[in-house]
Parts: structure tokens; C-alpha cells; sequence
């Protein structure tokens, strides 16, 4: 027969290495539940970046859409203005002064020829400078939409690795 002690010593030393590895696993679980709660933290953080995201799209097309409105309007005045100053001939400041009833005729109506035509040019510089802001702040959504689609799905699939891993390893 075999020793007794000796048998003994290997079953306690087996043991031994079956808590070991039983503790290993468990460490190794803990580690995963903790890597996917914060995954899970992760992904849930860029969902919501995504529906924030989503609320500014919406608002830009928004205001895309009253600047357009605005821009038509705008350009329709003008053309209306210019049709007017067409249709009185051109207009030189001498002209003004003598067909003026008086002086303060004169000096009201040079003073509103110079304000329309300043009010077109500021209203055109207006309506250039909000294109190009509203350009610049759809190529910047476009920017983000794309990183933040990027990253949701690496988030996705790191997720999914460490739920399948962690049943792996629950097994």
C-alpha cells in the first residue's frame, strides 16, 4: 500500500491549490464586474452626450431654417428697394437739394437715401456673417456626431467583450 501521510499531504496540498485557484476566479470576476460597471458607465455617458447631441442638431436645423426664411425675406426688401431706386431713376445728391421743397426736405430725404442703402449693406454683412457661423457650427456638429459615433461603439464592443468574458470565466 501507499502511505497514509503522504496521501494525506497531497490532498491537503491539491486543496490548497484548488482554493488558490477558486480565489483567483473570483478575483477575476470582481475585476471583471468592475471593468464592466465602468463600461457600462461609459456607455451610458456617450448616450446621453448622443441625445444632447441630437437636441443641438434639431436646434441648428432650426435656425438654419428661420435664417434661410430671414435671408429670402431680406433679399426680397432689397430687390424691392432697388426696383424703386430704378424705377426713380438714379438719384445724384444735387437732385435731391433741388427738388427739395426745403432744406430740411433735402437733408431728410439724402438722409434716408444713405440710410437704406447703409441698412442693405449692414443686412447683407448680417446675413453673410450668420452663414458662416451657422456653417462653421454644422461642420463642428458634424465633427462631434462623427467622434461620438466612433466612441459609442467602441464603448458597445468593449462592453460586449467583458460581458462574454465574464460568463466565460462564471462557467
Amino acid at each position: 500500500g501507499s502511505n497514509p501521510s503522504k496521501s494525506a499531504s497531497a490532498l491537503r496540498a491539491e486543496n490548497a491549490n484548488l482554493a488558490a485557484q477558486q480565489r483567483s476566479a473570483v478575483l477575476s470576476i470582481y475585476s471583471l464586474d468592475s471593468r464592466l460597471a465602468a463600461a457600462d458607465t461609459r456607455l451610458s455617458t456617450l448616450q446621453a452626450e448622443a441625445a444632447q447631441l441630437r437636441i443641438r442638431r434639431a436646434n441648428l436645423a432650426q435656425v438654419l431654417q428661420v435664417d434661410r426664411l430671414g435671408e429670402r425675406i431680406s433679399e426680397h426688401q432689397l430687390a424691392s428697394q432697388l426696383r424703386h431706386l430704378y424705377e426713380q431713376g438714379e438719384i445724384s445728391p444735387i437732385e435731391v437739394v433741388l427738388g427739395a421743397k426745403s432744406l430740411d426736405d433735402a437733408v431728410t430725404d439724402l438722409d434716408n437715401i444713405k440710410r437704406v442703402a447703409s441698412l442693405n449693406d449692414q443686412v447683407l454683412s448680417e446675413l453673410h456673417s450668420a452663414r458662416a457661423k451657422l456653417t462653421a457650427t454644422s461642420a463642428a456638429l458634424t465633427a462631434e456626431t462623427t467622434r461620438l459615433t466612433m466612441a459609442l461603439q467602441a464603448a458597445t464592443a468593449t462592453e460586449a467583450s467583458l460581458v462574454s468574458t465574464r460568463a466565460a470565466r462564471s462557467a
